[in-house]
């Protein structure tokens, strides 16, 4: 398992964990700090498009980050009369502890309105990448992340049922360690 019971715990009661800083010792600013600096770095790739959703969806609570990244000038993006489509990757940048997965997201623009669709990154979907070829966008990615210290655990660990019973904020239904890292409540 990636995480302990008591780290799940924490985490799950919204408790950063972790053995480096700014996990461990640091304050909420310094990881939301250290989380805009991973996108900052991902936006300068010329290989990528980036946006990233600080917010927590306008209400609630995130405990991650969702960083979407399409290909660069519009490599990956289709247009059908007044609507794009852009496929990409989407990349979870946990709040509460150095660990990031990512997943296939389609996006659709109205190029009338300033209408945009959004995904979440659903269990089934975990590793998953659009059609085509995305491996130096992923090797890219994977790079960065790294080199900030993130852990980028398993399907099989992200999927593990979790050893406990537990109630997390979430608003998706299963109760894997997935859940546990990666949960919005609203």
């Amino acid at each position: 398992m990636i995480l302990t019971v008591k780290q799940l715990q924490s985490i799950i009661d919204g408790n950063p964990v972790g053995d480096t800083f700014p996990y461990f010792g640091g304050l909420p600013e310094d990881i939301e700090n250290h989380l805009k600096a991973v996108v900052a770095t991902l936006r300068r790739s010329p290989l990528l498009d980036v946006e990233a959703q600080f917010d927590s969806y306008g209400s609630g609570y995130a405990s991650y980050v969702h960083v979407f990244c399409a290909k660069s000038n519009r490599q990956s993006t289709v247009r059908r009369g007044h609507i794009d489509c852009i496929d990409g990757i989407v990349v979870y940048l946990s709040r509460l502890a150095p660990i990031a997965t990512y997943g296939v997201e389609q996006r659709t623009k109205h190029q009338q309105l300033p209408i945009i669709s959004r995904g979440f990154l659903e269990n089934r979907r975990i590793r998953q990448l659009p059609n085509g070829n995305w491996s130096n966008e992923l090797d890219e990615i994977i790079t960065t992340l790294e080199n900030f210290g993130f852990l980028l655990p398993s399907l099989e660990e992200l999927r593990e049922p979790l050893p406990f019973k537990a109630k997390i904020p979430t608003i998706f239904e299963s109760e894997c360690v997935f859940d546990a890292i990666f949960y919005w409540e609203d």
